[in-house]
């Protein structure tokens, strides 16, 4: 600088310590650029790097979303056609139940039918009985009686394990209903 004739100060003396001055600043300033310039680099790179990690962690969040997007579509599905065979299930035993209702209402008609006429069948053979045998009928009857109340016992005992075996059914329907219920509700 002090060689430079076109750049000087208005004295001599300050114009020497100018000389010293500005290439001093000029090296400072060339230093600040230098460490702005690796700096700038340095973040440049960090900000180039955090992008990449939120890029990856976005495309890993994007995907995670899709997977469950896709596991909650199944399992709304998988629910709805369990809907539709429990559904199907329970009009299955409704209508079996009501079969069996049916079913084991005919058999108790008929067996009352059935005992209706033969009491009347005893009825008329004791009178003929009686009839003929006179007082050996008494005994006669007494046997009979017996006989019809034995077989009656056993259509009764019949009866009530037809009835009881429809009871257990409809709590076994009721239980069924109920477990039905509870997982309908469980997942809600």
């Amino acid at each position: 600088m002090q060689e430079l004739v076109t750049c000087h100060w208005f004295c001599q003396l300050c114009n020497t310590k100018l000389g010293k001055i500005i290439p001093t600043i000029v090296r400072l300033s060339d230093r600040v650029t230098e460490v702005d310039n690796k700096r700038v680099t340095s973040v440049e790179k960090k900000i180039s790097v955090c992008c990449d990690k939120v890029q990856k962690v976005t495309e890993d969040v994007n995907k995670r979303v899709s997977d469950a997007d896709s596991h909650v579509v199944k399992i709304e599905r998988d629910m709805k056609v369990m809907n539709g065979h429990i559904t199907t299930m329970k009009e299955d035993m409704t209508k079996d139940l009501q079969k069996l209702a049916t079913d084991v209402n005919k058999v108790k008609e008929e067996v009352d039918k059935k005992l209706t006429s033969n009491q009347k069948d005893i009825n008329d053979i004791s009178l003929k009985i009686s009839d003929i045998f006179g007082e050996q009928a008494d005994n006669w009857s007494v046997v009979v009686k017996k006989e019809v109340n034995k077989s009656l016992e056993t259509v009764a005992s019949n009866i009530q394990d037809v009835h009881k075996t429809l009871m257990e059914t409809r709590a076994q329907a009721a239980e069924q209903r109920e477990k039905e219920n509870r997982t309908t509700r469980e997942r809600k």
